[in-house]
């Protein structure tokens, strides 16, 4: 299993993930486009002290691999643990299938 922890792309001292180009880097950074092609599993660890993760770094970081891999197909690839956000998760499910390729 491929691990993906979020405190990496995390100022210190802040608790909230938030903007589009936050999630982008943090989504290069985690090789995320070579994680979605192979058959490995990938934990994504959310900090227990993670305030908020917004709509636009979620998506700009998982947009593109819930699109890729559909909802069933990402939700089976990819486990959050942690922080639970699993609202988040959702809402940024629909909102990736929903919008298309536009964030």
């Amino acid at each position: 299993m491929a691990l993906v922890d979020l405190g990496k792309y995390q100022e210190p001292g802040v608790g909230v993930f938030a903007g589009r180009g936050r999630g982008a880097s943090a989504r290069k950074a985690a090789n995320l486009d070579e994680l979605d092609k192979s058959s490995e599993l990938v934990e994504v660890r959310v900090p227990p002290e993670t305030f908020a993760l917004n709509s636009s770094f979620f998506l700009a970081m998982f947009g593109d691999s819930i699109r890729t891999l559909k909802a069933e197909g990402f939700r089976q690839k990819y486990r959050f643990t942690g922080k639970d956000i699993t609202e988040t998760v959702e809402s940024g499910i629909k909102d990736a299938l929903h919008v298309g390729t536009s964030l």
